[in-house]
């Protein structure tokens, strides 16, 4: 996964319920690259198409600062 990759694997992820690879690109997105994914085509998408996943990276990202 990458930064160029994260948000449309979280998509795919949500679309065939896969919660594994659901957790992991959640992790991801909340993770150090948060900056570098929020600038992606794919994040741009996820962003128009599927908005309930970005609410659900930022309460992942909420989390993580908050544990971290």
């Amino acid at each position: 996964m990458s930064s160029e990759t994260a948000a449309d694997t979280l998509v795919l992820a949500d679309m065939h319920a896969d919660k594994e690879m659901k957790s992991h690109a959640l992790g991801f997105l909340s993770g150090s690259e948060a900056a570098k994914v929020t600038k992606s085509a794919g994040w741009k998408k996820m962003f128009r198409t599927h908005p309930y996943l970005v609410d659900e990276t930022i309460e992942a990202l909420t989390a993580r600062k908050t544990v971290g």
